[in-house]
């Protein structure tokens, strides 16, 4: 073998996972978790650093630890996204994809909103909107005695 070749073989690295079976989406990787697929046995997650930033890539095991469940399909299923959820509404990780997508749905909802104000007084409690007209806010005051 020729000097050459010995060196770019020495600089070049073995893939260590099969990246088939690996992600860096945090919600899929509990999603798979969730789903009973064991981690790869040689180590869960990897820290990478790069132009783009650091990320983590984490590795799965090809089936899960019951049988039923194949990695490379969850994973496609996952990248399918809502329209395998339609297509498979019984499928257990169809509820595991819906509960992820609403949980983000809801926490946009409320992102940027300026929270309400929780009056108290005795045993009555207003929730004011500062967004809220004047009088709408002074009419929920009077109602709790302020």
């Amino acid at each position: 073998m020729a000097a050459n070749e010995k060196s770019r073989q020495k600089g070049r690295k073995a893939l260590r996972f099969a990246p088939a079976l690996s992600t860096s989406d945090l919600n899929l990787t509990c999603a798979l978790l969730s789903m009973g697929i064991p981690p790869d046995p040689r180590g869960l997650c990897d820290p990478f650093t790069g132009d783009a930033g650091d990320r983590v890539f984490c590795h799965f095991a090809e089936v899960s630890l019951c049988g039923r469940f194949r990695t490379e399909a969850l994973m496609a299923a996952w990248a399918e996204g809502e329209a395998w959820i339609e297509r498979n509404p019984d499928h257990p990780f169809s509820y595991i994809m819906a509960f992820i997508g609403n949980r983000r749905d809801a926490q946009a909802a409320v992102q940027g909103r300026q929270p309400y104000a929780l009056v108290l007084r005795g045993s009555s409690v207003a929730m004011i909107d500062p967004a809220a007209r004047r009088e709408v806010n002074e009419t929920l005051f009077g109602l709790i005695g302020i």
